[in-house]
């Protein structure tokens, strides 16, 4: 490989002088081309020295001829004249001869010293290209020398380099290492420090954390026996008002204590009054009585106008029709509860000796009831066979006084009754009317045979964190279940698991862990009045702890922990869908599908064939559908597709819709005949729609909304 490269440097060299002789034979050439010129020239000059006049001999003999001369040697002169024109012609002629044979023999000598230059030119070029060669030679071998020996002093260099650098390396890594090794044990050390500090801090923070807890326990302890506090407080204070509220708003019967084999038991309700209205009705009636001449059912005479006087206002027979009407809503007639007579209800030694009982719906007032004992006046004065008594007593001249107590009662079988108690005593003093009151107790008599049973009214199911108020009450015959008056006074309430739920002394109870606890409620003499059962079931927050994933032929699991209840519960997972493979016959349409997880086949024919048609519902001028989408499509449109002719077995029908860019068209998680497609906003869309069990069955739209 050097030998080839020493050739390839010579011939680069050679070429080189090959150019530097080739510029110097120009040269050479160039000189020549100049002598030439400068050779012209002189011609050129003889020549022109040859045409001027001045100094020419023929010239001057020629004047010599022509001047005149007077003497006799005229010819002698002309004969002189003509040898001196002789010589000077001869002279003329040997000088060009002489001028030419010296310009030959210069133009030879000139060529000679050309030639001699050229050889020597040609000469000096060779032995200056043998010297340029024989110098390149030794410059090569000189330079093949030098660049051996400045290859050797440049590979020891590098290898010094490459030394110094190894060592330099060598001490990096040292220096690396060390520093590594100081810098691990420094890392170790303050690893160490802060795994210290860390520890210490954590002991710290565990420390702070244990403080806090305990301080949270304790303040959460003092919370809740303050919270316990103040709501058994609260729960006093709420007692204490609604008992002080139910028992200021529980009206009296008219015993004080309750009679022999009979307790008393209170009936919830409203006392309504419309009693203005209601009396002015009632002598309304009277009045038209005597003005129309309608028999007087105490005298069998035909009433007059002289007969009339109204009815006047009694506050006891007021008190005595309200007692009257919360019991006959019960017993729906002319009946007490207590088994006493009707007429035993007494108020300041006044008692009634008519009564008129009336019943109606929610929506009735006391006029409508009124007039319920109006509608007897046809069978009254046309002798008919109906009852007629309630009219009678309305228009008797007997009666003085009245007074009438509407009860609503929600539990009973109408909720209004409306009782009128008439009095014939004439000594009665008129008295204003009783206010009208919401939310009473009415007291009322009742034989202990009519007790059918006790118990305690509430849900029988709770969620944990959950309360509840439990109710007493007493069931009588007919169904009705009415509260023991004394409920607040004498009954007390226990639960036989306070872990499950806890009741107070009010009957609230409060529901803590999943189970099942007994609430007994008691009487006064120890005795019990009814036990309520509940079952309390965990509402609290529960962590999955284990997954049975679900099969194609196995339902799942998901259990459930609650620590609090300490239970665990479970939740079964639908199994999933059978994952098949479809081979379908695209001659008879027949699909073989397998299930990969069980191996289950079902056969069935798929769909060949299905149409699609298009509407817009908010722009379409009719109920048409068409073949192709609608153009017009503004933002909050329904687009409605109707997929029809689907042929195949009906099981293998399902449709399948894929959008290009649901942020543009909203569609319906369940695809069926008739899907609508809302327009979220402008864009272009392509919606592909295609038969499940025959994905080749497809078809594709480009719709632009918006």
């Amino acid at each position: 490989m050097g030998c080839t490269g020493s050739s390839a440097r010579e011939n680069i060299d050679f070429e080189a002088l090959r150019k530097k002789r080739e510029e110097e034979l120009q040269k050479i050439k160039k000189e020549m081309e100049d002598l030439k010129k400068k050779e012209e020239k002189i011609e050129k000059e003889i020549e022109e020295l040859k045409k001027k006049e001045i100094g020419n001999p023929k010239i001057e003999l020629e004047q010599k001829k022509n001047e005149g001369f007077s003497n006799d040697n005229k010819e002698e002169a002309v004969r002189r004249i003509n040898d001196e024109e002789e010589e000077i012609i001869k002279e003329e002629e040997r000088k060009i001869k002489e001028e030419e044979e010296r310009k030959i023999k210069e133009e030879e000598e000139e060529k000679k010293v050309k030639e001699e230059e050229e050889r020597k030119i040609k000469e000096e070029e060779e032995r200056k290209i043998k010297e340029e060669e024989g110098r390149k030679i030794k410059e090569e071998e000189e330079k093949k020398i030098k660049e051996e020996e400045e290859k050797k002093i440049k590979e020891e260099e590098e290898k010094k380099i490459k030394e110094e650098e190894e060592k330099k390396i060598k001490e990096e890594e040292e220096k690396k290492i060390k520093e590594e090794e100081e810098k691990k044990i420094k890392e170790e050390e303050e690893k160490k420090i802060k795994e210290e500090e860390e520890k210490k801090r954590k002991e710290e923070e565990e420390k702070k954390i244990k403080e806090e807890k305990e301080k949270k326990i304790k303040e959460e302890e003092e919370k809740k026996i303050k919270e316990e506090k103040a709501k058994i407080e609260e729960d006093e204070k709420e007692f204490e008002r609604l008992k002080n509220e139910e028992i200021s708003s529980i009206i009296p019967t008219d015993v004080k204590t309750p009679s022999k084999n009979c307790i008393f038991l209170g009936v919830f309700g409203d006392i309504r009054t419309d009693k203005q209205t209601s009396l002015d009705r009632l002598n309304a009636i009277r009045k038209e009585a005597c003005e129309e001449g309608v028999k007087d059912p105490q005298t069998k005479k035909k009433l007059t106008m002289s007969d009339y006087f109204p009815l006047k206002w009694s506050t006891d027979l007021e008190k005595i029709s309200r007692i009257r009407a919360a019991e006959s809503s019960f017993t729906i007639g002319h009946e007490r509860l207590n088994g006493k007579s009707i007429w035993g209800v007494v108020f300041n030694n006044v008692r009634s000796w008519g009564e008129n009982l009336a019943w109606n719906w929610g929506s009735a007032n006391s006029i409508a009831m009124i007039n319920q004992w109006y509608e007897e006046k046809h069978d009254w004065v046309t002798g008919g066979k109906g009852v007629t008594g309630h009219y009678e007593s309305i228009i008797s001249t007997r009666y003085k006084y009245v007074g009438l107590g509407w009860f609503y009662n929600e539990i009973a079988k109408y909720p209004n009754t409306l009782c009128g108690s008439f009095s014939d005593r004439d000594d009665i003093a008129p008295e204003d009317f009783l206010d009208g009151k919401s939310n009473i107790i009415q007291t009322i008599e009742i034989t202990k045979q009519k007790v059918q049973s006790n118990f305690l009214e509430g849900k029988a199911k709770m969620l944990t964190g959950e309360s509840q108020i439990l109710t007493p009450k007493v069931k009588i015959s007919g169904g009705y279940a009415l509260f023991p008056l004394n409920r607040y006074a004498t009954l007390s309430f226990k639960s036989d698991n306070n872990k499950i739920a806890k009741v107070n002394k009010y009957g609230k109870v409060t529901a803590y862990n999943q189970g099942t606890a007994k609430i007994t409620c008691i009487k006064s003499d120890k005795s019990t009045f009814s036990i309520f059962e509940i079952k309390v079931i965990c509402n609290h927050e529960k962590k999955l702890i284990k997954t049975v994933k679900p099969t194609c032929t196995k339902v799942g699991k998901n259990t459930y922990e609650c620590k609090i209840c300490n239970i665990k519960k479970e939740e079964d997972i639908k199994t999933i869908p059978h994952d098949y493979t479809f081979n379908l016959n695209k001659k008879t349409y027949k699909s073989t599908g397998t299930c990969k997880v069980c191996k289950k086949k079902i056969n069935f024919k798929a769909p060949s064939s299905m149409e699609i048609y298009w509407r817009n519902k908010e722009t379409a001028k009719d109920g048409s559908y068409y073949g192709s989408v609608p153009s017009n499509n503004p933002v909050g449109s329904i687009i409605v597709c109707w997929t029809s002719d689907i042929n195949g077995d009906s099981d293998y029908r399902e449709l399948v819709v894929e959008i290009s860019d649901t942020s543009i068209l909203e569609y319906p998680s369940e695809i069926g005949d008739f899907t609508q497609f809302k327009v979220l906003k402008k864009g272009e869309v392509q919606i592909t729609i295609y038969t499940k069990y025959n994905t080749n069955l497809r078809k594709t739209f480009t719709l632009s909304v918006g």
